[in-house]
């Protein structure tokens, strides 16, 4: 009986060339398909937009424009809506640390114009840019937009250079509050000997270390353009509220010129 599936098999297969056909390639089973993502220029088009609306949102923002500032995060949340598919795909955390970031910035919108603070705005545009460009990278976008900002360690003149070295345990920094001149490239070197993952963010400078998981160490970099006192602190569900937050004072100084 083997031998004679064999034949037929054989006999098939000639009639089939003969015949100038070839046999049928057996069907894909459901869902091992190659699905073909978007081309780069739909991808680069929206991403590039949200950063433009972005940007334009931050200006809006700083003329103290609420409803310009409004209908620039409208075009936010359109150009978002189209990359958000394929960011999915490719890293959803990523996805939702960028929607995060913009339901944070819908609820500023939510205020009242008197208690509407356009820092926030600003930190928040520059997070999200930040965010949109990792996520222009993951997916191999050729991004020619600019960031909403620019990074403030980068390309910043300064007068000195100081490394700080911070502890975070479960749930404090250590030290907790720091002094440093004005104009100073401050790197801050963070170990985590905690229990618990944490982050340290200074919001006034739209710095943020997210992740520093426990044993690890992180450091990251900023220039002190601004003089005054700021909140540093971890946002991680619980942690600020019991005293994982301090202070960063910085002191008046004159831009020595080089």
């Amino acid at each position: 009986m083997k031998y004679l599936q064999t034949a037929l098999a054989a006999m098939l297969a000639g009639a089939l060339l003969l015949s100038g056909c070839s046999p049928k390639e057996p069907a894909k089973p459901p869902g091992q398909e190659v699905v073909k993502g978007p081309s780069r220029p739909e991808l680069i088009k929206p991403i590039e937009d949200s950063l433009i609306a972005l940007r334009e949102m931050n200006d809006a923002g700083k003329k103290q424009d609420i409803p310009g500032a409004l209908a620039k995060f409208q075009n936010f949340r359109t150009h978002w809506a189209a990359v958000k598919p394929a960011l999915d795909k490719e890293d959803p955390k990523l996805a939702v640390h960028i929607e995060d970031g913009a339901i944070e910035l819908d609820h500023e919108f939510t205020k009242p114009p008197a208690e509407f603070r356009f820092y926030e705005l600003d930190e928040e545009t520059v997070k999200l840019g930040r965010l949109l460009s990792t996520a222009a990278k993951l997916l191999g976008v050729d991004i020619r937009a600019e960031l909403v900002q620019k990074d403030p360690a980068v390309d910043v003149p300064f007068n000195q250079e100081k490394r700080i070295e911070i502890i975070m345990v479960d749930h404090k920094f250590e030290p907790a509050n720091i002094t440093v001149p004005q104009h100073t490239k401050v790197t801050f070197v963070l170990t985590n000997r905690g229990k618990y993952l944490h982050e340290f963010e200074l919001g006034h400078y739209a710095v943020e270390l997210e992740e520093v998981f426990p044993g690890e160490t992180k450091e990251i970099t900023v220039v002190t353009l601004d003089a005054g006192e700021f909140e540093l602190a971890c946002h991680y569900p619980g942690h600020y509220e019991v005293g994982m937050h301090g202070t960063l004072k910085v002191t008046p100084a004159e831009l020595k010129q080089k």
